[in-house]
C-alpha cells in the first residue's frame, strides 16, 4: 500500500510541475525542459552503459545543452541561425576524442554518444518549434498541452481497453502485455480527447487536432515499444527512478519523444 501511495504522490507532484511549468510562461517551460533534456540524455547514457559499451557520456550532455539552449536563442532572434552550423564539426568532435580514449569498441561508443543526442537531445530541442509562432515568436502551449492530454487519453484508454478486452497481442516479443485491442481503445480515447482540446484550443482547427492525434497515438505507440526494447536488450524494468514508482525520464516520456518531431513536422507544413 505504501508504494501504491508513493506513485500515486509522485505523479500528483510530477503533473503539477509538468503542466505548472508548461502554462505559467515560456521561461518555466524553458527551464523545466532543459532539465528532462539533460537527465533524459544523462539516463540514456546510464542505460547504455549496462550493455558493457562505454559512451561518451558528458560529451553527449553539453552538446544536448547546447543544442537545446542554442535552439531556443536562434527561435527567440537572439542567436544568428548560422551558429547551428557549429553542431556539425562539434559532433566529429565524438569521432575525434574516441581516438584518445583506448576503449575496446570505439564505433559502439561513437554509434550509442550520437543515438543519445538524436533519440533523446534532438526531440526535445523541436519542442522550441511547437510552442513558439513562427512569425510573432509568441508562446503559445496550447499544442504541447494538448499533445500530452491525447498522450495520456491514450495510453488511459489503452490500458483500460486491453484490461478488459485485451485478447491479441500486438508486439509480444517486446512487449507482452499489449494487445490490438488495447491499442484501438487508446486510439478512440485520443479521438475523443482531441474533440474536446479543439473546443477549447481553437487557434488550432478540429481537423488540424485530429491529425496530431492520429499522428501521436501511431509514433507514440511506437516510440513506447522502442523504448521497451532498449531497456529489454540491456535487461532493466526502468530507464531511471527519478520519479519514484515511475520510473525515469525515458519511461514517462518515450512516447513524446517519438511522436514530438512527426508533430512538429506536421505543424511547419499547415
Amino acid at each position: 500500500m505504501s508504494n501504491f501511495w508513493t506513485r500515486t504522490f509522485a505523479g500528483i507532484v510530477f503533473l503539477i510541475v509538468l503542466i505548472g511549468s508548461i502554462v505559467w510562461s515560456e521561461y518555466s517551460f524553458f527551464v523545466l525542459f532543459l532539465f528532462l533534456s539533460t537527465m533524459g540524455t544523462i539516463e540514456f547514457y546510464n542505460v547504455a552503459q549496462k550493455s558493457s559499451f562505454s559512451p561518451q557520456k558528458w560529451i553527449g550532455v553539453i552538446v544536448s545543452v547546447l543544442l537545446y539552449s542554442s535552439t531556443y536563442c536562434i527561435i527567440k532572434g537572439y542567436l544568428d541561425p548560422k551558429y547551428m552550423f557549429a553542431f556539425f564539426p562539434l559532433i566529429l568532435f565524438v569521432f575525434i576524442f574516441e581516438l584518445f580514449r583506448k576503449t575496446q569498441h570505439p564505433i559502439q561508443n561513437i554509434a550509442y554518444t550520437l543515438l543519445g543526442i538524436f533519440y533523446v537531445s534532438i526531440p526535445f530541442a523541436l519542442l522550441h518549434l511547437m510552442v513558439f509562432d513562427s512569425i510573432t515568436l509568441n508562446y503559445n502551449f496550447h499544442v504541447i498541452l494538448g499533445a500530452f492530454i491525447i498522450i495520456w487519453s491514450n495510453d488511459t484508454g489503452a490500458y483500460l481497453t486491453g484490461l478488459k478486452f485485451g485478447r491479441t497481442k500486438l508486439f509480444e516479443r517486446i512487449s507482452p502485455k499489449k494487445t490490438w485491442e488495447g491499442s484501438i481503445g487508446g486510439f478512440v480515447f485520443a479521438m475523443v480527447a482531441a474533440f474536446f482540446i479543439s473546443r477549447n484550443f481553437i487557434d488550432v482547427s478540429f481537423y488540424n487536432w485530429l491529425v496530431i492525434a492520429f499522428i501521436i497515438v501511431v509514433t507514440g505507440s511506437l516510440g513506447d515499444l522502442v523504448e521497451s526494447m532498449l531497456k529489454r536488450s540491456v535487461n532493466i524494468k526502468d530507464s531511471g527512478n527519478i520519479i519514484p514508482g515511475h520510473g525515469g525520464i525515458l519511461d514517462r516520456f518515450d512516447s513524446f519523444l517519438f511522436s514530438a518531431p512527426f508533430v512538429v513536422a506536421y505543424l511547419m507544413l499547415m
